[in-house]
């Protein structure tokens, strides 16, 4: 009767273990993939589809990452931040000038 309640306290912290990893791993591969798609709207800020898929995938990122008590490290306003940061670039860079105009000072 021992050897059996040890093996299965033995088996039941092996589960715990390959649980947290799993855990660990699939919210690695959500931020990884939640990092490509803003990368790839930084190149195509119109693109609604994209734009959508980014937002989808951000928001699995953000279920990952809660924390025992139900609360996000992640946020929905960090979402759409990014999201507004990535589509924004493109247009700022675009409108900016390469260099100001020269102008010259008068005294």
């Amino acid at each position: 009767m021992e050897y059996l309640l040890a093996i299965i306290l033995v088996w039941a912290v092996i589960f715990g273990w390959v649980c947290g990893a799993w855990k660990v791993k699939e919210r690695e591969i959500a931020k990884k993939l939640y990092l490509q798609a803003l990368a790839q709207l930084k190149h195509a800020p119109t693109d609604a589809k994209l734009k959508q898929r980014t937002l989808s995938l951000g928001r699995a990122y953000a279920r990952l990452t809660r924390d025992p008590s139900g609360r996000a490290a992640f946020d929905e306003l960090a979402l759409m931040r990014d999201i507004n940061a990535a589509c924004d670039s493109q247009d700022t860079a675009a409108s900016m000038p390469a260099a100001p105009p020269e102008t010259p000072f008068r005294h």
